[in-house]
C-alpha cells in the first residue's frame, strides 16, 4: 500500500496504519510513502486529465469503473475554467 500526497508526508499516520492493518488483513502488507510527496495530487490530476483528453480524442468511451469528466464547455459553463 502506497500512500500519497499529504498523508504520505505525515510519519505519524504512516506509523498508525502500519500498526492497524494486521488487524484487518489476514497477510502482512507493506506500507510505504509514495516517493511523490506532495506532487501525488497534481500528477494523479494530470492522468485523469490525459487519459481523458485521449479517450476524446480517440474516440474510446471510460469503463465505468474510471472516472469520466464532464466536456470542458460544461465547466465553462458552470464557471469552473
Amino acid at each position: 500500500m502506497i500512500l500519497g500526497g499529504s498523508i504520505g508526508l505525515r510519519p505519524e499516520v504512516l506509523t498508525r496504519v502500519q500498526a492497524l492493518l494486521p488487524q484487518c488483513f489476514p497477510y502482512p502488507v507493506n506500507v510505504e510513502a509514495s516517493e511523490l510527496g506532495a506532487r501525488a495530487a497534481i500528477i494523479g490530476a494530470t492522468a485523469i486529465g490525459l487519459g481523458q483528453l485521449h479517450n476524446t480524442l480517440f474516440g474510446v468511451d471510460a469503463p465505468d469503473s474510471r472516472i469520466s469528466l464532464p466536456p470542458a464547455g460544461l465547466v465553462a459553463a458552470r464557471g469552473g475554467g
